[in-house]
């Protein structure tokens, strides 16, 4: 195995840096100093080597984080279907890790905001992408179905930002049904999106 792919792999490195998330994402509530190299590491219990092992500067592992921390959403929500390997999000799951004060949702779209937007949505984009794959008939009508999807993606993160940031009346059922409701789109595609989430 290569040493890059390893580097991905090794469970060690990947609690390296959940750790070194996890401090910055504290850090984030606090002055400017805290989000030094050395209060973050201090924080996460690494030695500042090590954080330079994974990261060639501060700015690159603040980018690290946003694209980790929703590689890792998904990975929480978005299982496959053993039988014909569909993927599917587990709302339940993925509205539960949103509101998880430890997963830094909140503090990152209010401290990254736009940044962290542009990484959710590739991240469920790629993932409304692989269900259109294994569900998409063969489609002849006027809308793109990359728009659409793109679309139902810019959606969904919207309707999570606010579930992660407002304290609102909004139920994690309502919030279910809203993202399900808002995802029927372009009947013609023979393509369900709202059937992605279960």
């Amino acid at each position: 195995m290569p040493v890059e792919q390893q580097r991905h792999t090794d469970p060690r490195v990947i609690k390296t840096k959940k750790r070194l998330r996890q401090a910055y994402i504290a850090s984030l509530s606090g002055d400017e100093k805290q989000l030094s190299v050395a209060h973050i590491t201090s924080l996460a219990g690494v030695t500042r080597g090590t954080f330079y092992q994974h990261y060639a500067d501060k700015a690159e592992f603040f980018a690290a984080v946003l694209v980790d921390t929703a590689a890792d959403f998904m990975h929480h929500c978005v299982l496959t279907d053993e039988a014909n390997v569909t993927p599917h999000m587990n709302l339940q799951a993925a509205l539960a890790y949103a509101r998880n004060a430890q997963n830094g949702f909140a503090v990152l779209f209010q401290n990254d905001g736009d940044a962290f937007i542009k990484a959710l949505h590739t991240e469920l984009t790629r993932a409304l992408v692989a269900y259109a794959n294994t569900n998409a008939e063969q489609y002849t009508g006027i809308l793109q179905l990359a728009d659409i999807i793109d679309l139902a993606a810019m959606l969904d993160v919207a309707i999570i930002r606010r579930w992660s940031l407002a304290e609102n009346d909004w139920t994690a059922e309502y919030v279910q049904l809203l993202i399900q409701q808002l995802n029927t789109f372009a009947p013609e595609l023979h393509l369900h999106l709202q059937n992605f989430y279960r």
